[in-house]
């Protein structure tokens, strides 16, 4: 659900800017969003499957049909989507908040002599920011597609390709490749500055 991936949204946008902005934020907040991203998905399908939404799967198991009669089934539709809105406007508020906070550094540092570590940190910075501002808007693209459009969809025969090529992008390969992207040039940037770190010290141990 795209509840889950506004959650993910989320954490993703408050790991970048404690990174980048170098600010302290207790991990435990983080968590919380991670596992409210598994939780709340599997209580919502939970309640769909005990059959007081009138859900209903296609003649071929593939694509899953709500019925709006059902007072339950409008209230979950406004509460999830009033949640998905509100959890990508965070998220984009926290990433207006990182680009204002990249532009002002990048002010700073035209006014300072530059350095190799001081160059390779702000394009380090700027990637961060980049994936995760496309990350943001495609999955705010999909999440609005899935409120707005998905019924003028399914009302044409090639529904089917188009859901299977939405659930196959968006809730498995952009996810875990931008997962995996993070990941990797965060170890690289930490891998960096720990062996930086260790040549100091053994440097100290030499000299003294």
């Amino acid at each position: 659900m795209f509840t889950s991936i506004a959650f993910i949204d989320l954490a993703l946008s408050i790991n970048r800017i404690t990174v980048i902005c170098n600010l302290r934020i207790h991990k435990l907040v983080i968590q919380v969003i991670q596992v409210l991203a598994w939780l709340f998905p599997v209580i919502v399908s939970a309640i769909c499957l005990t059959g007081v939404t009138g859900m209903t799967l296609g003649s071929e198991m593939m694509l899953i049909f709500k019925d709006e009669s059902f007072l339950l089934t409008m209230v979950l539709r406004k509460i999830v989507f009033v949640l998905i809105t509100t959890l990508l406007s965070w998220s984009f508020l926290i990433y207006v908040i990182l680009i204002c906070y990249l532009a002002h550094h990048r002010i700073r540092m035209r006014g300072m002599s530059r350095n190799n570590s001081s160059e390779k940190s702000i394009a380090f910075q700027k990637s961060i920011a980049f994936q995760a501002g496309m990350a943001f808007l495609f999955n705010t693209a999909g999440s609005l597609f899935y409120h707005f459009c998905l019924g003028w969809v399914l009302s044409h025969p090639w529904a089917k390709l188009v859901v299977v090529f939405v659930d196959m992008s968006v809730y498995l390969c952009l996810p875990l490749a931008v997962f995996l992207g993070f990941n990797r040039k965060l170890r690289n940037e930490v891998c960096q500055i720990t062996r930086f770190v260790s040549v100091v010290q053994s440097l100290n141990k030499v000299r003294y």
